[in-house]
């Protein structure tokens, strides 16, 4: 049986700090779940920078907040971390985690930030794997990025189909690189997820959310 929780009610990337959950020496007693995930946001630093936000990205790039955190997590009894891409309405992992080498006009980043946020990411994976915890990579199917979506058209209003999901045209959040399921998207979407655990030895699992329906699925590297 697995669970993917969050006891203190909040993602420890937000309050940059993780806390014992009163009921936390019960639970160490007396374990009844195989799999004991906790939350991480990822958020993407380039879109705070952009916004202004300059904190979220010294937090973001702070080595010894992620290493507290994960150590928190792991001295309670968790084994693995469930990594959620923030800000979910305007970005995911393909833009932030892998080159896109089959895909190039897919790029969000510069080839200096796309090593950067690489290297992190390589980090945190190892760094959780070394305090015996697994890597869980949350991702929305079918999603593109911003810049695919201008390459190819798709970034405009789709008639709403099998296969356009409503998603594709929200204005605001969501929008252009999000639900069109063609014989091209599924194609990046294959090469993107290849390239994703070709990239990082130490994640563990993408698990997958469809728009039609709440299918989850895992791919196991």
């Amino acid at each position: 049986m697995a669970s993917i929780v969050n006891p203190i009610k909040s993602y420890s990337q937000t309050n940059y700090s993780v806390k014992m959950p009163e009921e936390a020496s019960t639970i160490l007693q007396t374990p009844v779940l195989e799999h004991r995930i906790a939350i991480e946001q990822v958020k993407n630093p380039y879109w705070h920078e952009k916004h202004g936000q300059n904190n979220e990205v010294r937090i973001f790039w702070d080595r010894d907040i992620w290493d507290r955190n994960l150590r928190e997590w792991a001295s309670y009894g968790y084994n693995g971390i469930f990594y959620y891409v923030e800000p979910w309405q305007e970005t995911q992992w393909p833009d932030l985690l892998i080159r896109s080498e089959e895909f190039p006009e897919a790029k969000c980043l510069t080839q200096a930030q796309s090593e950067q946020m690489i290297e992190h990411m390589k980090w945190i994976f190892k760094r959780s794997h070394e305090l015996g915890m697994k890597n869980y990579l949350f991702t929305y199917q079918i999603v593109t990025t911003p810049a695919f979506a201008r390459a190819h058209g798709m970034n405009k209003d789709m008639p709403e189909s099998d296969t356009v999901d409503w998603r594709h045209n929200m204005k605001n959040a969501m929008g252009a690189q999000y639900g069109v399921r063609n014989e091209l998207t599924r194609a990046y979407t294959e090469a993107a997820i290849a390239e994703l655990f070709q990239i990082y030895d130490e994640l563990d699992v993408a698990i997958r959310r469809f728009y039609r329906g709440y299918r989850v699925q895992e791919c196991l590297q």
